[in-house]
């Protein structure tokens, strides 16, 4: 049998450079050729025999010379040569078997077709620690934890030395096992116990200056402290004991003092103020008080101030010790009205009446006298007793005395005669003789009232007679109306005095009213209205028609005139123009005057294509309503989208709602009716949607009160000196579903339930990873070629370094590999299954499908016969057992190379919730200048990142648009 072995290094289509360890053509490669059989000669010309179903020695045999049961290079028939991969041929009773492996070449995966693992026993075939499969099992290091070997801890040969201390390794790291008796490890930054401490007082903390915990801090705690001490009698207060300098103080209280007078207990003995006398004291009388007393000696009674002795010139008039000596006063002799106590009993100017003496009226001496008068006093005011005769004190003014010398006549009673007759200054007051009625009412006449003026009665306001004329007035006061005017017959007084004045006409005056009496030539009375006279300029030219132009001079123009000629109907019926009838519009004779809804020119003639959108057929060419209506608006009914054009707002994302193009409401142009309204911005998820409404679609990164992506991850975990996290599920594109792949390659996601992502090469899968803001997971080797750090490996073997995700022992249908059928029931189907979809494969750090499903592409690039490869890890759904463990790594292919049954996942540093790793530091993509809203992407001059938008310094990114600072969002 031939089975068609691959060669390392071939040129096949896949483009493999190691095999993938599960037996199936998905590597490529070159298959061995074979030389074709000759032909058959057309005559038996002797020659050596040759094994090819030809007598070639013409002995009449074929093929004698080989033994066809037996011979590797004609097994069974002429054609079969028993070839394989790195291995010798047997043939074995016509049928080829699979003999020993090429020196330096091993089958590990139990396959019997080839040895397809390239490798050289070193060390007598004992496994070290040095990042080589020395027994050439397919394993390297195994049986090496590095996660928890203190002798190869993180990398081979890494051995943990502790101050002080015996070391352990936990994940990779040394970490301190126990310290050495009288050391504690107080700072874990600082490897080993690096304090010298021994627990004393059983490790319990007093207050002793001493370090009892060997904790780093000496009394730390405050041991002892924070109990009461001292005492709260009086104003005295406990404290609270402090530890300080390793002894107790009390800390905080009050302890007292000597006794003072003032309300409290200030020696703290329980009694306030005891030993001062508040009876007979002035110091402390009544209280803590001391009396003080105006101008005299202070004195103490029963607990009461008192007035001892005043002071020289001082009185206690009012015997109230309040305000002690109050009045002071030296005596002078006796009391004289000069505002002073001369006497000094307490009284001044005693004796003398200032309210009613008028030679000391109000003060002392203060003497009343007035001119023409007798003065008295009254109330301390000085006032006029009395007049001299025949003297008046008219103005009230007591300064002046009576000023106003008058005798008194008629009795001392007012009349109008030019006299002061009541002598009060004023001559003819109150104008005596006044408002009476005088003066008459007949015609045009009117009364008056009487007034008393320069000392006679005289008649005012009242109206008196004039000449009659024709008013409709008795002007003359006759009792006789316009006597002496006809104003039923003269048109110079008809029309009741106003006369009559006709245009183009003469007038008469019939009954009192205007006539006409005959039409000047060329004018008629059309109205028969004399008002207006002969108001018609008119030269009959025949029967009325429509011109504008009174044509039979009857006053009536165009279709005012009952006799007016009329035409058919000649208007356009369709349409808005449907019910016009011809009218007459005067000079211009008779049209078509249509309604608001028909558009017309200048003219007045329908356009030929309308240009309003109303849904009404405007330029009437439709016959049925329909045809013909906005015709203009072609667009009119398709589908239209908030996107900032037919009057709508500019929405992004799921907030831009949707409709269908109507008109709008000035009937000039199209609106947008939106009937699927936009939706409420939320976060982003990844699912090719621009959820949060700014114009980027599932980006990575925080902006505008929404959350970016947050892709399913798991860790951290420690790898490499760094926190790492990794994508849980195999990365799927953003549109995929349960169903399909989906297409858009935009970014790659972590989602439970999608198809992943398949058949991407090398610089495909780098690129999505990072525009989600991460990268491929990355091994990273010494100059030797061993691996230091791991990231795929470490997240699929787990703290506990498992062979596979979920354990130790293979199971054939816990992952989707060769042995699960993804169909039950069928033939074993091989194909790749929605994410997550077997919940037992799973590892430690709960990361899926990281065994079968899609081989992963992981960044490990090296240099293999001149050409750069990758790993690729974990198998896929067509792989056996051995190319499914965690530590599998033998598929490495080029950077182009592209399979069904190959994908990825995405790792990255533990950034902040929203922040990208660019470069290996956790970046902000929505407002790094250096990488604006993707890794590398930077900024020019003038520029500033906001929201993932590079944007002229002094403005800032409103949804996809730069807009000024100072400017509102559009």
């Amino acid at each position: 049998c031939n089975v068609n072995p691959y060669t390392l290094g071939g040129d096949g289509d896949g483009g493999v450079i190691g095999d993938d360890a599960g037996g199936h053509d998905d590597g490529g490669g070159t298959i061995d050729a074979r030389p074709p059989a000759d032909a058959a000669p057309d005559a038996c010309l002797p020659a050596p025999e040759s094994c090819n179903t030809v007598d070639d020695d013409c002995d009449g045999q074929t093929d004698e010379d080989f033994n066809l049961d037996a011979d590797p290079e004609h097994c069974g028939d002429c054609a079969t040569s028993c070839d394989y991969t790195h291995a010798f041929g047997v043939c074995n009773a016509g049928a080829c078997e699979r003999g020993a492996c090429v020196p330096g070449w091993v089958d590990i995966d139990g396959n019997p077709d080839d040895c397809e693992y390239f490798c050289i026993q070193t060390g007598g075939g004992v496994e070290v620690c040095d990042g080589r499969d020395n027994d050439c099992d397919g394993q390297s290091d195994e049986g090496f934890n590095l996660d928890s070997d203190p002798n190869n801890c993180g990398t081979c040969g890494h051995a943990c030395n502790l101050v002080h201390a015996s070391a352990a390794c936990d994940t990779g790291q040394c970490v301190v096992d126990a310290c050495d008796p009288g050391y504690v490890d107080l700072n874990p930054a600082v490897p080993g116990c690096e304090y010298l401490c021994t627990p004393s007082n059983g490790g319990v903390e007093i207050c002793d200056a001493i370090d009892n915990d060997c904790d780093g801090v000496v009394d730390d705690g405050n041991p002892g402290g924070g109990q009461a001490c001292g005492t709260d009698t009086g104003v005295c207060t406990a404290g609270t004991t402090v530890c300080s300098f390793g002894q107790l103080f009390c800390v905080g209280g009050n302890g007292g003092g000597p006794e003072v007078c003032d309300g409290m207990d200030n020696d703290c003995d329980g009694v306030d103020d005891n030993g001062f006398d508040f009876d007979n004291d002035p110091a402390h009388c009544g209280g803590c008080t001391a009396c003080t007393v105006a101008h005299a000696t202070a004195g103490c009674a029963s607990g009461g101030c008192t007035v001892g002795a005043c002071d020289f010139g001082w009185h206690d008039r009012n015997g109230l010790p309040g305000d002690g000596c109050e009045s002071f006063c030296i005596a002078t002799g006796a009391e004289l009205c000069d505002g002073v106590d001369n006497d000094c009993d307490g009284l001044v100017d005693e004796g003398f009446d200032t309210q009613t003496d008028v030679n000391n009226c109000g003060s002392c001496g203060n003497v009343c006298g007035f001119a023409n008068a007798t003065a008295t006093c009254d109330a301390g005011a000085c006032a006029i007793d009395a007049c001299d005769p025949n003297f008046w004190d008219d103005n009230g003014l007591p300064g002046d005395g009576c000023e106003y010398g008058c005798v008194l006549t008629n009795g001392g009673v007012e009349t109008c005669d030019g006299q002061d007759n009541d002598c009060d200054g004023v001559i003819d007051d109150g104008n005596p003789g006044a408002n009476q009625v005088c003066g008459t009412t007949t015609g045009a006449c009117d009364t008056g009232l009487t007034s008393c003026s320069n000392g006679a009665i005289v008649c005012v306001g009242d109206t008196g007679p004039t000449s009659e004329t024709c008013n409709n007035v008795d002007d003359d006061c006759d009792s006789g109306v316009d006597e002496g005017y006809d104003k039923l017959n003269d048109p110079r007084y008809c029309n009741n005095c106003a006369g009559c004045s006709l245009d183009h006409a003469i007038a008469g005056c019939s009954a009192g009213s205007c006539t006409v009496l005959a039409c000047l030539s060329g004018w008629f009375d059309g109205n028969g209205l004399p008002g207006d006279g002969c108001e018609l300029n008119c030269t009959p030219t025949g029967q009325e028609v429509c011109d504008g132009v009174d044509n039979d001079c009857d006053g009536l123009i165009d279709d005012a005139d009952p006799g007016l000629l009329t035409p058919g109907n000649f208007c356009d019926p369709q349409g808005e123009c449907a019910g016009t009838s011809p009218t007459c519009t005067g000079a211009t004779g008779w049209d078509c005057v249509y309604g608001p809804t028909v558009e017309v020119d200048g003219n007045g003639d329908i356009v030929a294509e309308e240009s309003l959108c109303d849904g009404l057929d405007n330029d009437c060419d439709s016959p049925d309503g329909v045809i013909g209506v906005d015709e203009a608006y072609p667009l009119k009914g398709t589908a239209c989208a908030e996107d900032g054009t037919f009057g709508t707002s500019r929405e992004l994302g799921i907030c831009r709602g949707t409709g269908s193009l109507v008109c709008n409401g000035s009937h000039d142009g199209l609106a947008c009716d939106v009937t699927s309204a936009g939706a409420t911005p939320v976060a982003e998820t990844c699912n090719n949607v621009d959820d949060d409404c700014d114009g980027h679609v599932d980006e990575p990164y925080d902006a505008g009160g929404y959350a970016g992506v947050r892709d399913v991850v798991v860790g951290p975990v420690t790898i490499g000196g760094q926190a790492v996290v990794m994508y849980r599920y195999e990365a799927s594109r953003p549109n995929a579903t349960a169903a399909s792949a989906g297409f858009v390659e935009t970014r790659a996601c972590s989602v439970a339930g999608r198809l992943p992502w398949a058949g991407g090469d090398h610089a495909e899968a780098d690129a999505a990873c990072k525009a989600a803001g991460m990268r491929l997971c990355k091994v990273t080797r010494n100059g030797s070629g061993v691996i230091t750090a791991d990231e795929w490996g470490r997240f699929c073997e787990g703290a506990a370094n498992r062979t596979f995700p979920y354990g130790n022992t293979y199971q054939g249908t816990t992952c989707n590999g060769s042995d699960y059928d993804p169909v039950p029931g069928g033939v074993n189907e091989d194909f790749a299954i929605p994410t997550g979809t077997l919940a037992g494969c799973q590892s430690q750090d709960l990361g899926r499908d990281l065994s079968g499903n899609l081989k992963e592409w992981t960044e490990d690039p090296r240099t293999v016969g001149g050409q750069t490869v990758y790993t690729l890890r974990g198998g896929s759904y067509d792989n056996h057992a051995g190319g499914l463990s965690c530590d599998f790594d033998l598929t490495v292919v080029p950077s182009d190379y592209t399979f069904a049954n190959t994908g990825f996942r995405c790792c990255a540093l533990s950034c902040p919730a929203g922040q990208s790793e660019c470069g290996g530091a956790c970046v902000n993509l929505a407002t790094s200048n250096a990488s604006c809203g993707a890794c590398g992407r930077a900024c020019g001059g003038g520029e500033a990142c906001s929201n993932g938008y590079c944007c002229p310094v002094g403005s800032r990114a409103c949804g996809d648009q730069c807009v000024p600072n100072a400017s509102p969002c559009p």
